[in-house]
């Protein structure tokens, strides 16, 4: 599978350890967000669908991942136009209901917590939105060996055997169920079961429902070349370029 990742890059991201669970589990994958330091990417003003349509190879998947960052992707809802499906992964969901909107964008919605998956699923307008909690990464998350002196963690220190014993079993877990190689195959077998639709319900809505959800995310995000962008596209009203704009500047200024 050839999957299309997006996400706000920085090497302890969760989407940069996704993409290398994507390269080891034998699949292809293209970063197709931000530029950012030394890591090559693309302008935010940018059409996802323009980006993806002129890969080298076509991409099975589309795939967007929370943390965002100033980043969510233009023209998302168009991408139906290349046959291909798209999911995201919304991780910190309890900090804006704009990653609930976010969500209706998307054929497949996994929540990184629990406890916010109903309002997920209300927010999408679909069933497709499953739990798939945070993972290791074996690399990172390995045996430090460093000095344990906290106070709080006296019994466990003083009781050697227990508390490896207890440290030994988590260990063995979390690398045999939770890795990010775990996660990826997860999303993976979703998006390619045989019963799986291209159903996100801002494909389905009316262009300018879609264009006015996007914005509301680009405001919150503080995005604001996207939206006079997008303002200079749909209209000439200087006036009305500045009224589409004001609550994301707004934002900027307070």
């Amino acid at each position: 599978m050839h999957i299309a990742i997006g996400y706000y890059w920085f090497t302890h991201a969760a989407g940069y350890h996704f993409e290398r669970a994507v390269l080891d589990a034998g699949h292809t994958v293209t970063y197709v967000g931000l530029s950012a330091g030394l890591r090559p990417g693309y302008d935010s003003v940018v059409s996802i669908t323009d980006i993806v349509a002129g890969l080298p190879h076509k991409s099975d998947l589309y795939l967007w991942i929370d943390r965002a960052g100033r980043y969510f992707p233009r023209g998302i809802e168009d991408i139906e136009d290349l046959d291909i499906p798209s999911a995201c992964y919304l991780i910190d969901v309890h900090l804006g209901a704009w990653r609930k909107r976010a969500a209706r964008f998307f054929d497949a919605v996994f929540v990184g917590q629990k406890d916010y998956r109903p309002a997920c699923r209300e927010a999408a307008g679909h069933k497709r939105v499953w739990w798939l909690p945070l993972a290791d990464a074996p690399d990172v998350h390995r045996r430090h060996e460093l000095p344990r002196l906290l106070a709080r963690i006296a019994h466990y220190l003083a009781n050697e055997t227990e508390r490896a014993r207890i440290a030994e079993a988590g260990y063995r877990r979390v690398h045999a169920e939770h890795a990010y190689a775990h996660r990826i195959q997860t999303i993976i077998q979703r998006v390619a079961d045989t019963s799986f639709r291209m159903i996100a319900p801002v494909r389905q809505a009316d262009r300018a429902k879609g264009l006015a959800e996007r914005r509301a995310i680009y405001t919150r995000l503080h995005m604001l070349d996207i939206i006079l962008d997008d303002a200079r596209a749909q209209t000439r009203n200087a006036l009305r370029r500045a009224i589409m704009a004001l609550p994301c500047l707004a934002r900027r200024l307070l």
